[in-house]
């Protein structure tokens, strides 16, 4: 297993996904569909329109680090959003990530499917589980 202090690749997925969904529109959530993983399960763009139009467009997103292991990594990111009662309301989530080898680049796991079940995997979130704040 590879330890980076955010490797530029994954990051760059993270920040792109992140400012795709944050501009909204058809054509930006059109892309950030695209950088999703399909290997393990496709949720249908209607869906994935409806969950990501959920997020805060005030949300900012810091990555703090990722770990590579083969085909699969995760990198820890900081999700900021404003709070109503002053001040920012921040949490640390994991995003797990698959590498399409087709592309050769790396896709977002927007759904979790390869979260590990252990301890780890339920204080870890995902992409999809930072909507809804």
């Amino acid at each position: 297993m590879t330890v980076q202090k955010a490797s530029p690749i994954l990051p760059q997925a993270i920040k792109k996904f992140y400012a795709y969904v944050k501009e909204g529109g058809p054509t930006t959530l059109g892309e950030a569909y695209k950088l999703c993983s399909k290997k393990h399960y496709e949720v249908p763009e209607d869906r994935f329109r409806d969950i990501v139009s959920k997020y805060s467009k005030d949300m900012k997103v810091n990555v703090i680090e990722s770990k590579i292991t083969k085909d699969k990594a995760v990198v820890k990111i900081e999700c900021k959003v404003p709070s109503s009662f002053g001040g920012d309301f921040v949490q640390e989530s994991d995003v797990r990530l698959d590498l399409d080898e087709k592309t050769n680049s790396w896709k977002i796991d927007f759904t979790g499917e390869t979260q590990e079940s252990g301890r780890e995997g339920r204080s870890g979130g995902t992409a999809a589980k930072e909507g809804g704040k």
